[in-house]
């Protein structure tokens, strides 16, 4: 009994010296014996992968805002950036912005998804189902691939050309229309090389190229956004079906074998982002860090909030937007909240990075600068 009080008393006087600690942690180890993938450093992956990983330092202080424009209409696709400039899709119109949050040109085209890079100049879907192609300096009109159906991808790289599908799954590219790989509606694509991936509704996977069709896979449910590409793998994120959870698959990119497969409480509320851990938002207000190799749970990170959008990641941090105006930054090794900013609306759409700033789009139609003082 004396060493039990002595424990104890050693124990309060231990608790009683430390400093408090600035980082949340409110999270659930799952899985805590199994070695842990390499870090993957501060290289960025390319954003035609959709693995939503940049390059640079991360932000270890919460970051203040820089500049905050107001838009033609709430930003919910993704932002892109060439370094030099920012491009936002709202309302109908491209925006092209310098860093600086200076105004260079707008293009009221009826956009309808976020722009690629290509050499032909930049690559706009519209909602007449006609990809058309901005001069990056002035915003006018390079060239038009037309189409008849609504763009449903991002316009990315494949092969030597630039690709996208329509509504009903049909791949055309800057070389001309091809055959329907997958029956629509679709969800969203990414690309490797010469090989795009996408899925549909129904829960079909297709991986295929502009000749042929590499392999067709099944995931339990309907594919939630896009695909998230690594050398080896499709992560593909997949919805509930008949009061079965959603979740996540890993698919072989190279055979089309599911590797494996995992369940979660809801379903992805967006795709993963891809880190040391697959990171995964989901809609039972959670962000869930998945082992790339066998998909088992590394934490549970919790909010208040739903999380919206493909969060980011930065070297060891996590960038993750909520609908209730918060952007968090969660740290990779333990799922704790490093800090927490309140933007005052909804974060929307996909942020994107550049010159050590990060832009975001919100729902009430504003593109936000953050950066260090």
């Amino acid at each position: 009994m004396r060493a039990l009080i002595l424990l104890c008393l050693t124990a309060v006087a231990c608790s009683g010296s430390r400093r408090p600690v600035a980082k949340k942690l409110a999270v659930v180890q799952e899985v805590t014996d199994q070695e842990v993938a390499p870090r993957q450093g501060t290289s960025s992956g390319p954003w035609h992968q959709r693995q939503s990983r940049w390059g640079g330092i991360a932000h270890t202080a919460a970051p203040s805002v820089k500049w905050s424009l107001p838009t033609n209409g709430p930003v919910v696709h993704p932002l892109r950036t060439d370094g030099t400039r920012v491009y936002v899709v709202a309302g109908g119109e491209v925006t092209a912005l310098t860093v600086g949050g200076v105004l260079i040109w707008k293009a009221a085209i009826g956009a309808s998804g976020p722009v690629g890079f290509g050499d032909a100049g930049l690559f706009v879907p519209t909602n007449t189902g006609v990809m058309q192609v901005l001069n990056v300096e002035n915003g006018q009109i390079n060239e038009s691939h037309g189409g008849t159906l609504p763009i449903k991808t991002a316009p990315l790289p494949l092969g030597p050309s630039m690709g996208w599908l329509d509504r009903a799954g049909t791949l055309i590219t800057t070389s001309g229309p091809y055959k329907r790989y997958i029956q629509g509606p679709i969800s969203d694509a990414a690309t490797f090389g010469d090989t795009l991936v996408v899925g549909n509704a129904a829960g079909e996977v297709v991986a295929t190229t502009t000749t042929s069709t590499k392999w067709r896979a099944t995931v339990p449910g309907p594919v939630i956004g896009h695909p998230v590409l690594d050398a080896e793998r499709a992560y593909i994120p997949f919805g509930t079906r008949e009061g079965r959870r959603g979740g996540v698959s890993a698919i072989d990119l190279h055979t089309g074998a599911v590797i494996w497969e995992t369940r979660l409480r809801s379903e992805p509320s967006a795709p993963p982002a891809l880190g040391e851990h697959l990171i995964v938002p989901d809609k039972k207000s959670e962000l869930i860090a998945l082992d790339r190799r066998h998909g088992g749970i590394r934490w549970r990170s919790p909010a208040s909030s739903t999380f919206v959008g493909q969060p980011a990641v930065q070297a060891d941090a996590i960038y993750a937007g909520r609908h209730d105006g918060r952007l968090d930054r969660i740290d990779m090794s333990d799922g704790g909240t490093v800090w927490s900013l309140d933007l005052g609306d909804a974060l929307t759409g996909e942020m994107c990075h550049a010159s050590g700033t990060i832009f975001l789009g919100t729902a009430d139609g504003r593109v936000v600068a953050l950066g260090a003082e």
